[in-house]
């Protein structure tokens, strides 16, 4: 609910409630207890009756307000634990927030499916081509792509998916109306310009610190169905995600990386955390996605003249990689990419080495 449309009484309760956050020795245990005996049946309402404050915050009551009004001119939206609107895959972990705050559209948390894809703020070249193939693959099915909206193979994963026109969901450490990192704040704009959601249990208010990104990696963790781990050495806090998720009996995978490099994902595979994936068709015959229905024709209208041309080389009886790259003068990395974008919106299929139309 957005907090513009929440009536007064809700606005004075949310207020309260933020003070006893900010309260010393109050914790998210207590905060879902208050929200468990507070929470309205009535769903044009936040609350059923009037939370007390009868505590000491650590912030002053204009301060919780101004924070209020902002949210109101920047059109967040809030989720209170114990409401229907609440994510429920979230609030069966171990800690689910009490309080999320939002941005965008909240239908992206009505996907069946999720993904988070996860890993190193400073990848090599392959890792983020890797994201881009998978995330394409991933975009013929029903599934949403989580990320944190770092730098590095999260902003990869937010951006591919938003190319490939999927729902993408950035969980933040900040409060929600506040882009961290800062030089981010592009890949911020184009997610609410397309549908996708913004997530933080932390307001303005919160002092962020390292811990507060590790909070945060466990609602990725909770949120997500899936969880993909690209590239990270064994000391990546992207790791904590994965063994989160673990815990969380959630479907864990890694890619797997060159011995010797302190990697992450091979220490997930060792300690038998994550599934070894190495392309994203393994991934989709895990998961047993079944592929979205399309119009043959409305497709053809949307190809390129390069995937025509690769097309029309493709025979009834199957053609071979070798035979379209030397009718095309084309490179073989350039038509391994047609292929794989032709097999994405599928009017070829790979079978024995050999392509055919469908």
């Amino acid at each position: 609910m957005l907090i513009k449309n929440l009536s007064y009484q809700d606005v004075e309760n949310l207020k309260n409630l933020l003070l006893l956050k900010f309260s010393r020795g109050v914790g998210t245990k207590i905060i879902r207890k208050v929200l468990v005996d507070k929470i309205s049946s009535d769903k044009s309402y936040l609350f059923s009756s009037t939370i007390n404050p009868t505590y000491k915050s650590n912030v002053n009551e204009k301060d919780v307000l101004n924070c209020i009004n902002k949210y109101i001119e920047n059109d967040v939206g809030i989720l209170l634990y114990g409401r229907f609107d609440y994510p429920n895959i979230l609030a069966h972990i171990d800690d689910p927030p009490p309080i999320l705050f939002y941005k965008g559209n909240i239908d992206s948390l009505k996907i069946s499916n999720s993904i988070a894809i996860i890993g190193t703020r400073k990848p090599n070249t392959v890792s983020l081509n890797r994201v881009k193939e998978f995330v394409l693959v991933l975009s013929n099915y029903d599934i949403s792509v989580i990320s944190g909206l770092a730098f590095g193979i999260d902003r990869q994963a937010h951006l591919s998916a938003l190319e490939n026109n999927m729902y993408t969901i950035a969980v933040l450490a900040s409060s929600v109306d506040i882009c961290t990192p800062a030089a981010n704040e592009f890949v911020y704009e184009k997610i609410l310009s397309k549908n996708g959601l913004i997530l933080s249990e932390n307001t303005s208010l919160d002092i962020i610190g390292p811990y507060s990104f590790a909070k945060r990696n466990r609602i990725i963790a909770g949120l997500a169905k899936n969880v993909l781990f690209v590239e990270g050495t064994t000391e990546s806090g992207a790791l904590i995600t994965c063994n989160l998720a673990f815990d969380y009996n959630r479907n864990v995978f890694a890619l797997p990386s060159e011995p010797n490099t302190k990697s992450g994902g091979n220490l997930l595979i060792r300690q038998d955390k994550a599934r070894l994936v190495e392309d994203p068709y393994q991934l989709i015959e895990d998961l047993g996605l079944i592929k979205k229905k399309y119009n043959i024709d409305d497709i053809k209208l949307t190809l390129t003249k390069d995937e025509i041309l690769v097309l029309s080389l493709i025979d009834k009886n199957g053609t071979d990689i070798d035979t379209i790259v030397s009718k095309t003068n084309f490179e073989l990395d350039k038509i391994m990419m047609i292929l794989l974008m032709l097999e994405c919106k599928n009017v070829v299929f790979k079978n024995s080495g050999l392509y055919f139309l469908v």
